[in-house]
Parts: structure tokens; C-alpha cells; sequence
């Protein structure tokens, strides 16, 4: 992964000042700073949600923002976890299909799934202990839980590279060493992790590497002590 000297600005508004950055193999990311100081405009890019993110250098996973790449490709092989993704689901969506949607990168079912979806997705429940939910409406379990079933959506379709943005936010500590072994996993299954989080805690044994902003700009960057 790597930026270039991104910049975003909405009028006079500098969001992202110049950002160099470059994440490489075997490296995984704490993103931290206040809020407003660019941590979610960054994910965004990477994401390609944030349209700026065309007119930058910005490579992920080899691929150029602006390089054509269908965005169904793109994002397939990102897993993302952010809150607001919550917000995009009616309250009535079974949990099941929450996790289910994962597999095209879509906030809703709007493709019948596959036996192998069916049966991964019920194993992802499964093992996050979520089993039981499977057929209950969203709306209707607990913020723990939905911030579980995110990261079941991200992690169902075995990503490339995770993207989490806040993914302990709402948690009881157990739920919070869940995520946290997840993710671990996952890196250590070779899918680069980017964490962002307020709260040094809650990072997985996996993080390396750390990447302060402020203002936009990056203040402080490297590798930290073991």
C-alpha cells in the first residue's frame, strides 16, 4: 500500500495535507489521532468511497486508485469495519444477512447467496458466537452484537487487506478480546491490518507499526517497540 503526497481539501478545507505513507509486507498499522485529523478521510481513499481518492497516488494492493480497476474488485478484496456501516441497514435485516453481504461488498442482500455463502456465513456466526442471532431482526439485538456481525462481514469473504476503523467501540471486554484474537488471525493468515483506534489497549498483538495525524498531517510514524 502507498500515498503519494495526497492532499484533499473541500474549498478551503485541508483534510489530508501531503500525506506520505507506505505500508509493506508483514507490516500492520495503528492509525490514532483527535478527532477531525483525517483517520476516516484516509480509510476512505483506500476504500475508494471518497471520491478525491481518483486524483491521487494512492496504490492498494497493487492497484492504482485511478488505474480503471472495477470498484467490485477493488473492494473485494478489502474487509472494512467503520460504525456508520450500521446505519445503511434497514433494522429489520436478519443478522444473517449482514453477514452474507460481505461477500458483495454490498449493504444489503441483494443477490440470492450460494450453499458455500449459506454455509460460510452460519460458520462465521458460529464462531463468533452469534449463532443463535442468525435469523433475528438487526434492530432488535444488541450494539455488541451488530458490532460483531461487521466484522463477520468483513472477515467472511477472507480479505486481502482489513481495514478497521473503531471496531471496539460499543464492546464489553469480552467482546473486545474476540475482535482482537479475529484480527490477529487474520494477519497472521497475511491480510495487512489497519487499526484505527483512540484507545492503544484495544489493538491485537499484531500491530507493528504506528501512524499518528494531526490537522491532517502526519506527526509521527514507526515501528513500535517490543
Amino acid at each position: 500500500l502507498r500515498l503519494r503526497c495526497v492532499t484533499v481539501r473541500y474549498g478551503d478545507a485541508v483534510i489530508l495535507d501531503r500525506v506520505d505513507w507506505q505500508v509493506r509486507p508483514g507490516e500492520n498499522w495503528l492509525i490514532s489521532g483527535p478527532n477531525g485529523s483525517g483517520k476516516t478521510t484516509l480509510l476512505g481513499l483506500l476504500t475508494r468511497d471518497n471520491p478525491q481518492a481518483y486524483a491521487q497516488d494512492v496504490t492498494v494492493l497493487g492497484r492504482r486508485a485511478d488505474g480503471g480497476t472495477p470498484i467490485e474488485l477493488w473492494r473485494h478484496a478489502i474487509g472494512f469495519v467503520a460504525p456508520e456501516l450500521l446505519l445503511a441497514y434497514p433494522p429489520e435485516t436478519p443478522c444473517r444477512n449482514v453477514i452474507l453481504s460481505g461477500f458483495t461488498d454490498s449493504l444489503g442482500l441483494f443477490r440470492a447467496p450460494d450453499t458455500r455463502q449459506e454455509d460460510a456465513a452460519q460458520e462465521m456466526l458460529d464462531d463468533l458466537g452469534l449463532g443463535r442471532c442468525a435469523d433475528e431482526p438487526l434492530g432488535t439485538v444488541p450494539e455488541g452484537v451488530q458490532r460483531l456481525l461487521l466484522l463477520g462481514r468483513a472477515l467472511v469473504k477472507s480479505p486481502r487487506l482489513l481495514l478497521l476503523d473503531e471496531p471496539c467501540q460499543g464492546l464489553d471486554q469480552r467482546q473486545r478480546w474476540l475482535v482482537r484474537e479475529w484480527v490477529d488471525a487474520a494477519a497472521t493468515a497475511g491480510a495487512p491490518v489497519l487499526y484505527v483506534s483512540h484507545h492503544a489497549e484495544d489493538c491485537p498483538r499484531c500491530i507493528t507499526h504506528a501512524l499518528h495525524l494531526e490537522a491532517g498531517r502526519v506527526t509521527a510514524r514507526g515501528r513500535l517497540p517490543r
